[in-house]
């Protein structure tokens, strides 16, 4: 028997679909869907009551952890496998049968995975977790395989055995990450699951009640997250393993970065992250378990690679010898070079100055604006991403200029800069031989 548990909360606009489609994806299977109702005040209820093959229980808001361990303790004893699905999500319709299929192949295997299909904005795209699939691997080895993190619920079909006597249940102390966090507690054990190829799972992130958006509103999306998730997690890889293996560090660190990036930002609340520095203190808590070679092989922007080791209490002074200069516009009406520095300016104070050398005088440049806002812009240093204008005199465009920062704290860097005009064929040459290149394709 296929077990199928959906935690249901307010979903009048999105369960038909949900239920429906299930339906038809188990028509030839053994199969039981329980749905728990989480205290729903709309129309779902009077929904439900259509449904006579569902099993529905109905319970007061407690959150979606405790609706899926309700779900887990009325599962059928004779249930085999269980998956949970999200009341506004579904599955391609083979999901099941090749779940099963692939728990007939893979007996020794526990649990398994299937790609994420992201629905946003009436768009599909893949999720990021999907590179997993690229190739024909079936099985992954959290120690060979520890950049093959997982930490959605969606898509995960598990051996009903596993909460046998209800034991390995959500965690219901927590509001976010309840999912990764059982999924990859028991990842720790088991050392290894299955990728299931072919099918899909739809996860619709417009969803109103959704997590993965209105969590950035809590207060314990931040510091007690990285408390009682990663610094959870990562107790339990030293109590099973005597280490923080290196699967759970790729995993954490991944998961800490959405912190920091800028997609993130609209939804942060900044006022949490400054609130008494803790963030900062639990941050550095945590990073002491990540090893710098983990973070050196991330495919991140500098800046964020450079404000984890400084965390680290790595020394990053010597990225100031690599610093160059990045010219955003020329306005040729004012003669003004619109300029900032490369990611390796990164922890140069903000109060530090700009200047254009040349064999005369010495002038100062003009800051303009800070250049797309993240939460970096608060916590840390960021002169990477300070906007400067400089006016040029004529014979400068011809020329090599020099740049200097400088500020109270004895700094004093100078950088030399190819002559604007040379930048400019250089840049022209680039682009006529990748026309050329191209043409010659066709």
């Amino acid at each position: 028997m296929f077990s199928v548990i959906i935690a249901d909360y307010n979903s009048e606009n999105s369960i038909e679909k949900t239920l429906d489609n299930i339906l038809f994806s188990l028509r030839n299977i053994e199969s039981e869907i329980i749905v728990v109702d989480d205290g729903s005040t709309d129309n779902t209820l009077n929904i439900l009551k259509n449904y006579k093959d569902i099993i529905v229980f109905h319970q007061k808001n407690q959150g979606v952890s405790s609706a899926r361990n309700t779900g887990i303790k009325i599962m059928s004893k004779k249930s085999k496998f269980v998956t949970f699905i999200d009341d506004s999500d579904y599955v391609s319709s083979d999901f099941f049968e090749k779940s099963i299929e692939f728990f007939q192949k893979n007996q020794h295997i526990k649990l398994a995975v299937s790609p994420i299909i992201v629905i946003e904005n009436n768009q599909k795209k893949n999720h990021f977790l999907n590179y997993r699939f690229n190739d024909n691997k079936e099985i992954v080895n959290i120690f060979r395989d520890y950049s093959y993190i997982h930490f959605h619920i969606g898509g995960v079909v598990f051996k009903s055995e596993i909460f046998s006597s209800n034991k390995n249940l959500f965690d219901e102390n927590i509001h976010f990450w309840e999912d990764a966090k059982l999924f990859n507690n028991l990842i720790l054990s088991y050392q290894k699951y299955g990728l299931i190829h072919d099918v899909n799972y739809y996860y619709y992130r417009d969803n109103q009640n959704s997590l993965a958006k209105s969590a950035w509103n809590d207060k314990e999306r931040y510091n007690d997250h990285i408390e009682k998730n990663f610094l959870s997690l990562i107790n339990n890889s030293i109590k099973t393993y005597g280490k923080v293996i290196k699967y759970v560090q790729y995993l954490v660190i991944i998961h800490y970065l959405q912190f920091l990036f800028s997609h993130n930002f609209q939804y942060i609340n900044v006022n949490y992250i400054l609130e008494n520095n803790q963030f900062l203190k639990q941050s550095q808590k945590l990073l002491f378990y990540i090893d710098k070679d983990i973070i050196d092989e991330l495919k991140i922007d500098k800046r964020y690679k450079f404000f984890i080791y400084k965390l680290k209490g790595i020394n990053i002074d010597n990225e100031l010898n690599y610093i160059n200069i990045y010219i955003h516009k020329f306005d040729i009406t004012k003669m003004a070079l619109i300029f900032s520095f490369s990611e390796e300016a990164f922890d140069i104070t903000d109060d530090s100055k700009v200047y254009i050398k040349n064999k005369k005088n010495c002038r100062q440049a003009k800051f303009i604006k800070k250049y797309e806002k993240d939460i970096l812009h608060y916590i840390s240093n960021d002169f990477s991403r300070n906007i400067f204008e400089v006016k040029l005199k004529f014979r400068e465009l011809f020329y090599k200029n020099t740049f200097i920062i400088k500020n109270d704290e004895n700094l004093n860097i100078r950088i030399v800069n190819e002559s604007f005009v040379k930048r400019v064929l250089n840049k022209i040459k680039i682009y006529i031989e990748r026309k050329i290149k191209n043409a010659g394709k066709f």
